[in-house]
């Protein structure tokens, strides 16, 4: 697999982690680079929506709003040729995870200190709240979701001490490491 800009991916690339991972920006620079369609999972569900997602959250709950999400990915889950980057919450139903497991998953993981210095001055995150420290919030929301997510990943890749470009090197380097069409 020398040249992976000419595979063709038969199931979607899922970008799971928590919020502040950069999965959005990861997903944007991964799409471009290996010339695919980017998708954003949340951006989906505001256009379906017709709202915002801390609006959906606000008037509907996270109950509703988990169900779009798994709506959502349902949908995307038999197109090819993909890079999704999902909601940082998206593995808190069973049903989803299983789903990230017939793409290729891939978990973008960072500690809480680089998530909260990553997100600090964006507000508008439906699960935080301004009365508790932002990184203690980030430790105790990782601290539920980790196991889900690393038992969903097909690859994990370390973003603490990386810069957006070094992070795509690292991913297609662990692309080629496996058989794209056939993992898990």
């Amino acid at each position: 697999m020398n040249n992976i800009q000419n595979i063709i991916f038969d199931k979607p690339i899922f970008l799971i982690g928590m919020m502040g991972s950069w999965k959005s920006t990861i997903g944007r620079l991964l799409a471009d680079r290996l010339n695919l369609q980017f998708i954003d999972t949340d951006r989906e569900i505001e256009i379906g929506m017709k709202m915002k997602i801390g609006n959906i959250f606000k008037l509907m709950g996270e109950v509703r709003f988990r169900e779009e999400e798994n709506n959502t990915l349902n949908r995307l889950t038999n197109k090819n040729n993909i890079v999704v980057a999902t909601g940082g919450g998206i593995v808190t139903l069973k049903q989803n995870c299983d789903i990230l497991k017939s793409g290729i998953c891939i978990m973008l993981r960072a500690n809480a200190t680089t998530l909260s210095k990553r997100i600090n001055s964006i507000h508008a995150r439906p699960l935080l709240n301004n009365e508790t420290d932002l990184e203690t919030q980030l430790k105790e929301i990782l601290n539920t979701r980790k196991v889900s997510y690393e038992s969903t990943a097909h690859i994990i890749v370390d973003t603490d001490e990386l810069e957006p470009i070094q992070i795509i090197d690292l991913i297609i380097e662990k692309l080629k490491d496996i058989d794209v069409n056939h993992s898990r």
